[in-house]
Parts: C-alpha cells; structure tokens; sequence
C-alpha cells in the first residue's frame, strides 16, 4: 500500500485525472460540475463531486484514497471465506491495477469496488444494505444504473416480494 501511495504522488495528474482536478476545482469555486465543462460532460454523481473537498486539502488525496479503497476491498475479499485468498491481492499488485489506479488515478475504482460489494450482499441476503451500496455506487459514477434490472431479477426469482423491496 504504501509503495502504490508513493507511486501515486510520484507520478501527479494524467490523463482524466487532470479533468477530474478541473471539475473538482470548478466545484470548489460554487460553479455548477454538469454544465459547460471544456473537458467535456461529466458523468459522474454526487459522491464524486464530494471528493472536491479532498482535493481542496491535496491535489493527489482523491487519488491517494482511490489506492486506499482498492486495497481494502481486495484485502476483504482476500478475508472472505468462499474466495480465494490470493486472487484478489494479485488483482490489487497487479500491474493493471498500479498504472490504472495509482499511476492514472481513475475514479472507476470507488464505483466498481460499491458495485461489487453490493453484489456480495445480494449472495448473502443482506437486500437492503446491498440496495444501499448500490445507490452509492450509482451516485458515485451513473453505470450502476445498468446492474439494477439483472439484481431486481435474480431477487425476483428468489423471493419475488420481499427481497426485491428491501434492495429498492
């Protein structure tokens, strides 16, 4: 972890990173982050709007806390007992990972790692803390949206009433 933090601060702001600095210091200046952006449109949610008060501290804290939360969420999958226990720190070690998360700084991984701890919840008949990752990752980045018909669907086969409204 601390080694991907380095490299994190080693290597600045590339490529979307240097948008999301934009975007986040437009926010910090009250202007509105949907509209009129030369970066083009943002496609992101409120919670990754709230990082602007991370950058606001450091340029490269959002960045730093994205490496945080790819390693948490690979040592919790690492921890569980139906995974094995390697993979999901190959995934977190793995070049892809370094240059993606902590070279490039994608925000992906907030709403990926949501996404998939929701998904966990949904296998363990935890609905309604599941539907509520589920909400962060969408507001965190929009393409959440898409996963909410297959989840209501498999609830629905399960037990059609129930667990479909404690996901909702």
């Amino acid at each position: 972890l601390v080694s991907f933090l380095g490299i994190a601060a080693f290597s600045g702001s590339r490529y979307d990173y240097v948008a999301y600095q934009y975007q986040w210091s437009n926010i910090l200046q009250g202007q509105n982050p949907w509209m009129n952006l030369p970066t083009g449109p943002n496609a992101y949610g409120p919670i990754y709007n709230a990082f602007s008060a991370a950058y606001g501290l450091h340029p490269l804290l959002p960045k730093a806390l994205f490496v945080v939360v790819l390693f948490s969420f690979s040592a919790f999958l690492s921890s569980t007992k139906k995974t094995v226990k390697t993979a999901p720190l190959l995934v977190a070690l793995s070049p892809f990972s370094l240059s993606i998360v902590a070279v490039y700084g994608f925000m992906d991984v907030l709403p990926g790692t949501l996404l998939a701890l929701s998904i966990c919840l949904i296998s363990r008949h935890k609905d309604f803390a599941s539907g509520c990752l589920m909400a962060l990752s969408i507001f965190s980045k929009f393409y959440g949206l898409l996963a909410i018909p297959l989840v209501i669907l498999k609830l629905a086969f399960d037990r059609p009433s129930s667990r479909v409204w404690r996901f909702t």
